[in-house]
């Protein structure tokens, strides 16, 4: 499941989840998108915000962004 959808079954807008992060809009979908990779302390925020741990997070973004063929 990538993070989009991790963040779409937990109720959260990209709106909403981006003003929770504090981050432009523009860059919560870049990396929910796979096109830019959070800093750790960045991850860590979004685990938290998304009820993830830090390896959970990473599993999901990963699976977009770096897929497995």
């Amino acid at each position: 499941m990538a993070l989009a959808e991790v963040r779409e079954t937990r109720g959260l807008t990209a709106a909403g989840l981006a003003r929770q992060l504090s981050i432009p809009l523009e860059e919560l979908l870049a990396v929910e998108r796979g096109e830019k990779t959070p800093r750790l302390c960045e991850a860590q925020k979004w685990a938290n915000a998304l009820g993830l741990t830090f390896e959970e997070f990473g599993y999901h973004f990963y699976e977009l962004a770096d897929p497995v063929e």
